[in-house]
């Protein structure tokens, strides 16, 4: 076995594995780099969404609340007001869901029982 067999051995695996985008910045740059790149298309990406929805508001061509919440949802991938602008959305979703089921009025009257007597 040679010297530089041998010290192959004793040295081991590389300390950071060698990737694409650790070739060209290097480890703490390009973690930077990526970090930041992903913010900013996300950011990109999930404003022009949102924009489009509140178009869709007043346009019939778009589907303006749907397209307002996958904005919403991909921006909350990334910030932390964009997730709780979705939390708020989500409850007061609920809230109106809760209310169209168990109507508008606080306690509904009970209904009275039909006549137990058969019709002639």
């Amino acid at each position: 076995m040679s010297a530089t067999e041998v010290k192959d051995r004793v040295a081991g695996p590389p300390a950071h594995p060698v990737t694409r985008e650790h070739q060209i910045l290097p480890p703490r740059w390009s973690d930077w780099f990526w970090r930041h790149a992903r913010r900013v298309v996300v950011s990109v990406i999930g404003g022009t969404l949102l924009l489009l929805g509140v178009v869709g508001l007043f346009l019939p061509v778009l589907q303006g609340w749907l397209t307002i919440f996958g904005g919403l949802a991909l921006l909350a991938t990334e910030f932390a007001w964009a997730r709780w602008v979705l939390k708020r959305a989500r409850d007061q979703f609920n809230h109106v869901v809760d209310l169209a089921r168990n109507g508008m009025g606080g306690n509904p009257q009970p209904k009275s029982p039909p006549d137990a007597t058969p019709p002639k």
